[in-house]
């Protein structure tokens, strides 16, 4: 039990050294060409792109030069509550929804992938989101819209105040 608490200790010492911002960027770029050599659909690599450019761009509103587990957990507990921001998520005031658990487990894979390729390229030492348990993403974690709950208030409101929801 003792070996076993110093390497998850050591491994999350290793975890939190992070990487530069600037070599993060970099090696996005080899990530990308790398994803181009295999094969991999054009779609996989935009989303690739996409998410990696979402990790970068809070990492630079924040003022952070590098990224670790620490940086890593606050974006994922942003993209949970940016919705939140008076300027919405990303700076856009459109963005003012909250974001699906499954949206949320879809980043956590990309980048553990991206983390995982910077360890087989021995960049890092180990991958901090390694460090990160999985965003739970539960089939029945469905926000409705709220033009949606409106619109059966209304057929509620206009039928009497009750709908039949018996199974006949």
């Amino acid at each position: 039990m003792i070996r076993r608490a110093k390497c998850k200790a050591l491994l999350l010492a290793k975890s939190d050294a992070g990487i530069s911002v600037e070599n993060l960027r970099r090696y996005d770029e080899y990530w990308h060409m790398d994803c181009d050599i295999r094969q991999l659909s054009w779609r996989t690599i935009k989303n690739r792109k996409f998410t990696i450019n979402q990790l970068l761009q809070f990492l630079e509103s924040k003022g952070y030069d590098q990224c670790g587990l620490l940086e890593l957990k606050q974006y994922f507990s942003y993209l949970s509550s940016g919705h939140e921001d008076p300027n919405g998520r990303w700076r856009n005031a459109h963005l003012i929804k909250r974001v699906r658990p499954c949206t949320v487990q879809t980043y956590y894979i990309t980048l553990r992938t991206f983390f995982r390729y910077l360890e087989a390229e021995w960049v890092i030492e180990a991958s901090p989101v390694e460090s990160i348990k999985l965003p739970v993403c539960r089939p029945d974690q469905i926000f409705l819209h709220s033009t949606i709950v409106d619109d059966v208030w209304q057929i509620s409101y206009s039928t009497g105040g009750g709908i039949d929801c018996r199974w006949n």
